[in-house]
């Protein structure tokens, strides 16, 4: 790791660590970011959108693979 502090969030991403809590569901996160993109689910937020059919997505994977159905790319 380039930095300590990555390894000492790697390290308590591996010894189970989860200090960042939804306030809504109980669920918890390891990394602040993750508990970021879960909150899209409570906000409704779809900030990636299908140039193409202009489907929106909470999360930018599933606009990637959500591409595929036209590219007719497998998965």
């Amino acid at each position: 790791f380039l930095f300590k502090s990555d390894l000492i969030k790697h390290s308590t991403f591996h010894a189970g660590v989860k200090p960042h809590s939804c306030s809504i569901y109980n669920k918890s996160f390891s990394y602040i970011g993750h508990m970021i993109k879960h909150s899209n689910v409570h906000t409704g937020e779809k900030p990636f959108s299908c140039s193409i059919c202009h489907k929106s997505f909470s999360q930018r994977r599933y606009l990637t693979e959500h591409s595929r159905v036209h590219t007719g790319e497998g998965p």
